[in-house]
């Protein structure tokens, strides 16, 4: 029995197994693990194997994958970067997806987002799939192509839920419709919802979720999609308004009244539901401050006459004075509007900020 073991390729239990042959320390190894269930002993013999230079690439991914079993992940982690150099460029991906999984268990953040970043690199530069435009990949026994616009979509989707962890909503939004630009589903659909709503914006996330629900996205169709859709849906239905509601709501109209200065809109509507003097006054203060006088004056009549009557001008005279209208306001209470309510925000896409020189190189 000894013999025929020792002959490799004619061990019926090594193929049966599918073990490699012989009394190597790989082997043993990989005996170790399989057949004496020994996880313990499979470590320390992967460790001789690859200290003997024995199917390095195979002994370290098979090694940091038990120890990720048996927590610890952050053995695995040094592992990876003290000996990754002594395994072949084929090994190289697989070994990073591997460091991926790794710092993500450990929540590890900025080395998850730092690989994540160094994949997408490797994809704009055409070394992704060892330059080849598929892979095989292997899920519940069984084999499939994944192309590199998939694999573009999965990585920036894996860095929107990163940015997530961090509670960096903005960067997660932006790859997360950057990943549904380039090959759109239903799960990163409901992420893209859950960053959303998480910025308040339940009006699109309303509308996100209910493509889902409709079966408008692929693989919409499956059970935790829909389940999923229909949770955040239950969080996001007591929060939004249809869009025709948001913007009339008790007789505002968002885009004239922006026009008229943020200050007038707060004034003149709280003079519609509930008007008195002291509302007038501060109404027509707001519109001196704008140099609107004649409208100040029509409002005014007595309140604060002495301070409008030097300066107002009657209606025909304003609006025919020579090369000048007073009622050109717009930019007066809009752009005060745009900097409280919105202020500047960069529009570097986060995803980019250390490969600025590939960032034109995605594939649509």
């Amino acid at each position: 029995m000894q013999e025929s073991s020792r002959r490799g390729d004619k061990d019926p239990f090594c193929a049966i197994h599918k073990l490699p042959s012989g009394d190597t320390p790989y082997a043993r190894a990989k005996r170790a693990l399989m057949v004496e269930k020994d996880p313990e002993a499979a470590i320390v013999l992967f460790w001789s194997a690859i200290n003997a230079r024995d199917r390095v690439d195979s002994a370290l991914k098979d090694m940091v994958v038990v120890m990720k079993r048996l927590d610890r992940s952050e053995e695995a982690i040094e592992a990876i970067k003290s000996f990754r150099n002594l395994c072949p460029k084929q090994a190289q991906e697989s070994l990073d997806n591997i460091l991926i999984d790794l710092y993500k268990k450990c929540g590890r953040t900025n080395e998850h987002i730092d690989m994540l970043k160094h994949k997408l690199r490797l994809i704009y530069q055409g070394k992704a799939f060892n330059g080849k435009p598929t892979k095989t990949a292997r899920s519940n026994r069984k084999k499939f192509q994944i192309t590199i616009k998939q694999e573009t979509s999965r990585i920036l989707g894996n860095l929107g839920w990163v940015y997530m962890q961090k509670s960096n909503y903005m960067a997660a939004e932006v790859v997360y419709k950057k990943a549904q630009m380039i090959d759109p589903d239903a799960n990163k659909a409901c992420n893209l919802a859950l960053c959303l709503i998480n910025q308040g914006r339940y009006t699109e996330a309303h509308s996100i979720l209910k493509e889902v629900l409709q079966g408008k996205l692929p693989n919409s169709e499956d059970c935790k999609a829909q389940n999923r859709a229909q949770e955040l849906m239950l969080e996001v239905e007591p929060k939004w308004l249809p869009p025709s509601e948001t913007i009339k709501l008790e007789g505002f109209d968002l885009e004239n009244d922006f026009s008229d200065g943020f200050e007038k809109v707060v004034y003149k509507k709280a003079q519609m539901i509930d008007p008195d003097a002291n509302k007038a006054c501060n109404l027509a203060l707001c519109l001196i401050n704008q140099g609107r006088y004649t409208e100040a004056h029509s409002i005014l009549k007595e309140e604060l006459m002495l301070e409008v009557e030097p300066k107002w001008l009657p209606l025909s005279e304003t609006i025919n004075l020579e090369a000048f209208e007073l009622e050109d306001d717009f930019s007066d209470g809009f752009e005060k509007v745009l900097n409280i309510w919105a202020p500047f925000r960069t529009k570097r896409l986060p995803i980019f900020e250390e490969i600025s020189s590939y960032r034109n190189q995605l594939a649509c």
